[in-house]
Formats: C-alpha cells, structure tokens, sequence
C-alpha cells in the first residue's frame, strides 16, 4: 500500500487555492479594520456629545436658560482676538447664532456675539472697552453699570453710595435686557 504523492500540477492547484483564501481573509481583515476605526470615531462622538451635555447641564444647573437657545461651542485660539479682549468661536449662523446673543460659560457671563459667519462667530468679552452691561449685587440687588477696562477688569460705575460693596462680592446680571436673564455671576469684586 503505497500512498500517493500529488503531481505538481495537484500542488499548485492547491497553493493558488490557499493563496486566494489568504487574499480573501486579508480583505476581511482590511474591511474589519476600516468598520473598527468607524466604530472607533463614532464612539469618541458619543463621547465628546455626552460631554458637550454635561457640560450644558452644568451651565443651567437651576434653569436659568431654559427661556434661551442653547448652543455648545469650543474657543478658537487666536492671539489677535484675546490681545483685543476678543474671542472667536467655533459656531455661527449654521447654529443659529445671532448678533448680540449671550455668551456664557460655568463661571458665568464672558461676553456677546459681535460678529459671525456660518461657521465661526466673534464674540466681544466683557473685560473689551466698548463692552457695557447692567449689574446688581448679588445680596443687596442694587444695581450699576460696568464697563470693560481690558486685562482681565471691569470698571464699574454709578454705585448708589449707600452700598456696602467689600472684595468678595458677587456682581451678577440685572436681567432687566433682553440679552442675559438675572443672576448670572458676571464678576468677583476685588
């Protein structure tokens, strides 16, 4: 009983049928790889999307915007705009954004739309000297006007002399406008 040795021909045969099967796990291995990265961003947007939530829930945390849109956006870094006590964010009409339209983060008022595009939009911070916004004292409700000075510095005017204002104090919006609704922290006294 001898056993049978293939022929050459039988080999090759059977290498090009390997090879092919190789070939055809290389592709599935290719795609699966390419279905993984998809799988892969569209995770890290779940992601940046539950964390652009948390991030809205901590700026409304007692409903103060709930009568206001609310759009996320991330800062664009630009040394020209901070130097002009300026920002430019990564939101525009395409989110519809509006000139004049609060702009918020979890410390409270840092400024208003100025100008925009459909992707981007400027926003004037409060500490720019043409910016002017109406406050009031967090405890006593009396109210002032104060006006952006540049580095990080508000002014503030037209304190009723009566006021007992100390460092420490927190200047909040009047909501007396139709831009801000009351009480959003706006500036520490120091």
């Amino acid at each position: 009983n001898k056993k049978k040795t293939p022929n050459t021909a039988q080999l090759q045969k059977r290498i090009a049928s390997q090879q092919a099967t190789i070939e055809q796990k290389d592709k599935t291995i290719q795609q699966l790889k390419k279905q993984l990265a998809q799988y892969s961003a569209l995770l890290q947007q779940s992601k940046n999307q539950t964390q652009d939530l948390k991030s809205v829930n901590r700026l409304n945390p007692n409903g103060l915007y709930d009568d206001f849109t609310q759009v996320v956006a991330k800062a664009i870094l630009d040394v020209n705009f901070f130097v002009n006590n300026q920002m430019l964010i990564d939101a525009g009409s395409n989110k519809s954004i509006a000139i004049g339209a609060a702009v918020v983060n979890e410390s409270g008022v840092i400024g208003q739309i100025s100008n925009l595009n459909a992707a981007n939009s400027q926003v004037e911070l409060i500490t720019n000297p043409d910016f002017k916004i109406y406050l009031q004292q967090t405890k006593t409700k009396s109210k002032m006007l104060a006006q952006g000075a540049g580095s990080d510095t508000l002014i503030v005017r037209y304190i009723d002399k009566n006021d007992k204002i100390v460092a420490g104090d927190i200047l909040e919006t009047t909501g007396l406008d139709d831009t801000y609704p009351a009480n959003v922290p706006v500036a520490r006294v120091t």
